[in-house]
C-alpha cells in the first residue's frame, strides 16, 4: 500500500494509523473550507440585499423627485398664465386710456403733435396685444407639454414599480439558491 522501493513494509496497524491521521487532516480542512463558504454566502447575502435596497431607496427618490419637478413646473405654467392674463387686463386699460387720449387729440386740434405721439402709442398698444396673444399660445403649447411630461412620468413610476417587482423576485430566488447550498 504504502510501500516503496526503499522503504520496508509498513505493519497494518501503521497503514490504519497513517489512514486516519491523514482522514483527520482531510476532515479538517473539509471543515475549514464549510466555513469559508459559509462566511461569504453570508457576505454575499448582506451586500445583495444592501444593494437592492439602494436601488430601491433611490428608485422611490427619483420618482419623488420627478412628481415634484412636475407639480412645480405646473406652478410655474399655471402663475405664467396668471401674469399674462393680468398683462391682456394691462393691455384693456391701455387701450381705454388711448382711445380717449384719441378723443382729446381729436376734439384739441391746436396739439397736433400729442395727436401724432398717441398715435404711435397705439400702434405700441396694438404690437403688446399680438405679443400677448402670442405669449398665451405659447403658453397653452407648454401646458399640452407638461402634460406629456406627466404622462412620461406615470409611465416611468410604472417600470420603476416593475423593477422593484423583478428585484425583489432576484432577491427570493437568491435566497432560494442560497439555501441549497450546503
Amino acid at each position: 500500500m504504502y510501500e516503496t522501493e526503499h522503504t520496508p513494509p509498513l505493519s497494518v496497524q501503521a497503514v490504519v494509523n497513517q489512514i486516519n491521521h491523514d482522514m483527520m487532516q482531510l476532515e479538517t480542512q473539509l471543515e475549514q473550507i464549510t466555513e469559508h463558504s459559509h462566511h461569504i454566502y453570508h457576505k454575499t447575502t448582506i451586500i445583495m440585499r444592501t444593494v437592492f435596497l439602494s436601488i430601491g431607496v433611490l428608485t422611490l427618490l427619483n420618482f419623488y423627485f420627478i412628481v415634484d419637478f412636475g407639480k412645480n413646473i405646473i406652478i410655474m405654467i399655471d402663475s405664467m398664465q396668471d401674469m399674462y392674463v393680468h398683462f391682456g387686463r394691462v393691455t384693456d386699460e391701455v387701450d381705454t386710456i388711448t382711445k380717449d387720449v384719441v378723443s382729446m387729440s381729436r376734439n384739441v386740434q391746436l396739439m397736433p403733435e400729442i395727436s401724432q405721439k398717441m398715435t404711435s402709442m397705439n400702434h405700441t398698444v396694438t404690437d403688446m396685444t399680438g405679443s400677448i396673444s402670442g405669449m398665451q399660445k405659447e403658453v397653452s403649447l407648454m401646458k399640452r407639454d407638461v402634460v406629456g411630461i406627466n404622462h412620461n412620468m406615470n409611465n416611468m413610476s410604472l417600470r420603476f414599480v416593475n423593477v422593484n417587482h423583478s428585484m425583489d423576485s432576484m432577491v427570493h430566488q437568491v435566497d432560494q439558491m442560497s439555501r441549497t447550498i450546503p
